[in-house]
């Protein structure tokens, strides 16, 4: 609660954007700290690899596709529209923590 108190407009548009995306709070909040630090680098998985973060909120779904298949112009298109979502979203973190 402290952190999200913390962060800005910006941060903030990041992080309901991953969370939306990988259907987790914890996803999209470990994915926007380990981008953010304050206090010197922040030991995370996310932090410095998004595809991490893309593996780890499709686990659910992945799991489904294993036992029951892949449908075709559904799944390969949430693939790549999970990856989208959270590669820009960690972008915009890593531009917010250049400036």
């Amino acid at each position: 609660r402290i952190f999200l108190q913390g962060c800005d407009a910006w941060t903030l548009v990041a992080m309901q954007s991953i969370t939306m995306e990988a259907k987790s709070f914890l996803i999209g909040l470990a994915a926007v700290k380990g981008s953010k630090t304050i206090d010197g680098p922040v030991k995370n998985p996310f932090s410095r690899d998004a595809k991490k973060a893309v593996i780890a909120s499709r686990v659910e779904e992945e799991f489904q596709i294993e036992n029951w298949g892949l449908v075709e112009g559904g799944h390969d298109y949430d693939r790549l529209n999970c990856s989208i979502q959270i590669h820009s979203s960690l972008s915009l973190m890593q531009c917010l923590s250049n400036a």
